[in-house]
Parts: structure tokens; sequence; C-alpha cells
């Protein structure tokens, strides 16, 4: 929920890309890494 509410306030891209990398990394230790589990639409 901090992410959301920091990501909401970003004022440049370059914050915003730093909070995109802090929840993917929190994603990342909750949940593992979901390589190969999501089918590609091409």
């Amino acid at each position: 929920m901090r992410l959301e509410e920091g990501a909401r306030r970003c004022t440049s891209r370059e914050q915003a890309r730093a909070y995109i990398r802090q929840a993917d990394q929190v994603k990342r230790h909750l949940w593992g890494t979901t390589e190969g589990t999501i089918v590609s639409h091409e």
C-alpha cells in the first residue's frame, strides 16, 4: 500500500521506475518468480 501511495506522488519518470523496481522486488519476495507460468498472447 505504501508503494502505491508513493507511486502516485512521483514527479519524474526516474522516481516512477524506482517505485516499479521496488514493487517488483516485493512481489518476487512474496510470490517467487512467475517465469514460465504466464501464457504468451502473441
